[in-house]
């Protein structure tokens, strides 16, 4: 019990956690009796303002703290618990509320691990009451929150609540009134004369992502190199401080590992899953070389590449190693394992060499090659399994180490470089189950665990050695927080190097996981490793690290979030379709947003950006789609979920400054994926008819301004329903159309065709007017809404080649194009066994210019996944031509918006590289500057 005393003096005079007043009974008072640190630790309870601030100094790095209520709260008729708070800490970027309870009298309890950050800006935080587990009290008195401190243990934390209150929906929609403001006139719309310096694509990102997958120092001028799983190949020659992404060529983005020259600084080498990419330009070009490789598959991948090694006095021996390093080294089913690929050109042509052993063994993922010091025609490579040896160059495998290394899931393999008979190898999971280090003294013949110091998890995944000091070795857990570990005697103990403690991190979760690492040969001060959303660097040998994928524009402020500028490193897919929105009356206000990175906003054309997280329950997960309210462009509505699922609407009236959740499983919208929002320009603002199109569920009405939802699907087919877009007749309101993919379904393992539907009473009734097609957007023409135009996603089969449909008579008849009009964009290339297959993702009409449209186009291959680009049509759709492809280098591209204001500039949404914008910048509405959040 904490400050009993002085908590009854702060809060005896009817002082409340939400700091209300008497509010005419709109939400619950929440008078707290007592407040109760449940772990160990120290906490302080003072008034701040009309908050409650609790200082927290614990003594582990989670801490409970438990609010005793002077009342019980009924919680009959209640829909959610609402939170409005914020936290500080060392990093300046968030606390984690990692769990609510609240119990009842008999101390029987509800539990929700919602995950919940709780950033420096004041925060709204609602949790539904229907996700708790466990049985609901009728009442509570008792409320525990579990938060977790991203600071070493022993560092203070602070929590500042100014409101807790249990609301019905009533309540809900009480508090959120659409103000009565005058429209804001839309500009005059006006398409730019673009100059050559407009003709190309520039990224814009708030810097970081999700999946960056294997670090490289090159050994001639310590440039730093990166490889993702979606975005390629990442290089900085300025210390992290700038970026570029060195794409051109690549046929596929997911880069496992890279691999230098020995000589040749111009040579580098990437291990992608569609095979070996070699550069002789120092990375600005690549070429695939998959001489005597098999041949490329366009459902599976063949041959994907996860080691590459350059013969250290012989460079012309090139090694390439079979494997996955995602999910250790698991293969998926058209994969062979268990081989290594052999150049002695070069790279330029290779001969298949299978390690021995039995069918297991072509299961198994080669992760790293290690030459010998003493003798480099003696090699060896590490397996999920074990190891194998060579003693001619690679020419020749046995394995080694066996019986010895049997239950040990192993992974990457060092040598010391002054006794080459001394080797550490890490495994992820073993005998104990645990991972750690396993050392050899005699030339791998046997091994014993050396763990001293390390932690008894699972999730050791990097061992790096030091280019220098042959004690000096980096170990690296790839999940579980397990973070970065040094030794320096040579395996004997183990110290932590990378604790929340000494990470300067920035807007993405706390990076302590390692999933590539290297040591700068030039400077081994110099470390840099990324993990799944970020990259750090110490330049001082682990003592400090700091995030080199963003730059802070301007921190957190309690009224403010903070604003982020990236460095030109985005691994980020865009969430959706209909993942970005332009401001019509500030064409430099931006509304965007990702698969695993949430919703932003720009205010400055995406210059910078912050993010729109107060709230939504969580700054992790997809945003499916935004809109902007037609005549008020300030009322925002978003999707956001963790993926395809738990999709929830959100809906702001004041330009995202704050959200609030109208649409969910409680009040009729099912929570899957919400990738297609729609409003009715003509229905009035304060109860705005919106539609939601539902990836497996069809469609949803809300006809009061989502304060209830229900289903919208009649005469769509029962067993079909994967909505993928819904478009509006903007001279009638009623017409609807709408492009419905292929949905499989698991009770009977069909896939289900797709098909275009329309609808003439605002879709009380659906006509199906396509059928055999996997529609993945349509659009109808903004000069004869009777001109329909679809996408089709063809690779499943369905009515393939086709990609391109179009109707003239308002859908009663269809012409097809097929893929083959978008063949000519730079993508991946047709040499595949079953044929390319590019399909249509998103499609964009030019209002200012007949027959003026464009269409966005991905390439679905395991062996090749940089899609086709953008494509324009002059005549409607007939023929199709190539938009410049400068500046994009990745043209996966699955989202497409022209600009409302200036129809010259286009913007574009990657599956690996986030956002691009073609055309002049946007400047800020005429007398109007960039509008910072809060102002």
């Amino acid at each position: 019990m904490i400050a009993r005393e002085c908590l009854l003096v702060l809060l005896g005079a009817c002082l409340c956690v939400a700091g209300l007043a008497d509010d005419g009974g709109l939400a619950a008072r929440c008078d707290l009796a007592q407040c109760v640190l449940v772990t160990p630790g120290q906490a302080e309870v003072t008034a701040d303002g009309d908050a409650v601030c609790f200082a927290v100094r614990p003594a582990q790095a989670e801490v409970t703290v438990r609010l005793v209520l002077r009342e019980p709260l009924a919680l009959t008729g209640k829909e959610r618990l609402v939170l409005e708070a914020r936290g500080e800490e060392w990093s300046k970027q968030s606390l984690c509320m990692s769990r609510v309870r609240l119990l009842a009298a008999d101390m029987t309890e509800a539990l929700y691990e919602p995950d919940l950050g709780i950033t420096p800006e004041w925060n709204r935080r609602t949790v539904m009451l229907h996700d708790f587990s466990g049985p609901l009290p009728a009442e509570t008195r008792t409320i525990e929150f579990g938060l977790w401190n991203p600071g070493d243990v022993g560092r203070e934390f602070r929590l500042y609540l100014r409101r807790i209150a249990f609301l019905t929906p009533e309540e809900v929609f009480a508090e959120l009134q659409v103000p009565q403001r005058p429209p804001r006139p839309r500009l005059t719309v006006r398409k730019s004369e673009l100059t050559a310096a407009d003709r190309r694509w520039v990224s814009f990102d708030p810097g970081g992502g999700g999946w960056y997958r294997t670090v490289a120092f090159s050994p001639h001028d310590g440039s730093c190199w990166l490889g993702g799983d979606v975005g390629g190949v990442y290089r900085t020659r300025d210390n992290g401080q700038t970026w570029e992404v060195l794409n051109q060529g690549l046929r596929n983005l997911y880069c496992n590992t890279i691999a230098f020259h020995p000589r040749d600084p111009l040579v580098v080498f990437a291990g992608t899953n569609g095979g070996v990419a070699k550069s002789t330009d120092g990375g600005l070009t690549w070429a695939l070389r998959r001489v005597g490789f098999p041949p490329r598959l366009s459902f599976g991948q063949s041959a994907p590449v996860s080691a590459i090694a350059v013969h250290p006095a012989r460079p012309e021996i090139v090694l390439a190693g079979i494997g996955h390093e995602r999910e250790f080294g698991r293969l998926s089913g058209a994969t062979v394992g268990g081989r290594v690929y052999r150049s002695t050109d070069g790279g330029e042509t290779w001969r298949l060499i299978e390690l021995p052993g039995d069918a297991d063994v072509r299961k198994l993922s080669v992760f790293c090659f290690r030459f010998d010091p003493a003798d480099p025609n003696r090699v060896f490579l590490s397996t999920q399994a074990g190891l194998f040896t060579s003693a001619d160059a690679g020419e020749t495998w046995a394995s080694l180490g066996q019986p010895g290394l049997v239950g040990y899931l192993t992974t990457f393999l060092t040598v010391k470089a002054d006794a080459p008979s001394v080797m550490l190898l890490a495994y992820t999971d073993g005998p104990a189950k645990r991972g750690g280090v396993l050392k050899s003294t005699d030339a791998g013949v046997t091994w014993a665990p050396v763990n001293e110091g390390l932690p008894a998890r699972t999730g050791v995944w990097r061992l790096v050695a030091h280019p220098r000091d042959p004690n000096v070795y980096f170990l690296g857990y790839h999940s579980g927080g397990g973070g970065l570990y040094v030794t320096r005697d040579a395996g004997a103990t183990w110290q932590p190097l990378n604790r929340s403690a000494n990470l300067r991190t920035a807007w993405f979760f706390y990076g302590e996981n390692v999933t590539g690492l290297d040591i700068d040969p030039r400077n081994p001060d110099r470390l840099v490793y990324c993990n799944d959303m970020d990259i750090y660097q110490t330049l001082d040998a682990g003592k400090m690290w700091d995030q080199i994928a963003t730059t802070l524009v301007s921190p957190a402020t309690p009224d403010r979030p903070a604003v982020w500028r990236g460095r030109n490193c985005p691994i980020l897919c865009a969430g959706g379709p209909q993942a970005l929105a332009v401001d019509p009356t500030n064409p430099a206000t931006l509304y965007f947003g990702y698969w695993d990175t949430h919703a932003w906003k720009s205010d400055d054309g995406g210059a910078s950006c912050w993010r729109l997280t107060n709230g939504i329950d969580n700054a992790y997960g997809r945003m499916g789609s935004v809109v902007l309210d037609p005549d008020d462009p300030d009322i925002v509505y978003l999707s956001k979920g963790e993926n395809y699922d738990r999709q929830r609407l959100f809906m702001s009236v004041d330009a995202g400054r704050q959200f609030h959740l109208i649409g969910h499983a409680g009040n009729g919208l099912p929570e899957g994926g919400i990738f297609t929002l729609l409003i009715d320009p003509r229905s009035p603002r304060e109860r705005r008819t919106l539609y939601a199109g539902e990836i497996t569920g069809g469609v949803y009405k809300s006809d009061d301004g989502g304060r209830s939802w229900h289903a919208q699907s009649e005469g769509l087919p029962e067993n079909s329903r994967a909505v993928k877009q819904i478009v509006m007749d903007p001279a009638d309101p009623k017409c609807l159309f709408l492009a419905a993919g292929a949905h499989y379904r698991a009770d009977t393992k069909k896939r289900e065709k797709g098909y275009l539907a329309r609808t003439l009473d605002g879709g009380a009734h659906w006509e199906v007017v396509k059928t055999n097609c996997e529609a993945q957007c349509i659009l109808l023409d903004p000069f004869d809404s009777q001109t329909v135009y679809a996408g089709n996603r063809n690779y499943s089969g369905i009515d393939y080649p086709q990609a391109f449909y179009k109707s003239t008579d308002g859908g009663a008849t269809w012409k097809s194009l097929a893929q083959d009009a978008f063949l000519a964009g730079p993508g991946t290339g047709s040499d595949l066994d079953n044929g390319p297959r590019v399909y249509v993702t998103c499609l964009a009409a030019d209002p200012t210019e007949r027959g003026l449209i464009y269409a966005a186009c991905a390439e679905e291959c395991y062996d090749g996944s940089n899609g086709r680009g953008v494509f324009v049509s002059r005549d409607s759709g007939e023929t199709w031509t190539p938009m410049p492809a400068a500046g994009l280098y990745n043209f996966n591209v699955g989202a497409l918006v022209v600009d409302p204001v200036d129809p010259a500039r286009l913007y574009v949404g990657t599956g690996g590289n986030g956002f691009f914008r073609f055309g002049p910048a946007p400047q800020p509405a005429s007398g109007e500057g960039a509008v910072r959040p809060g102002q």
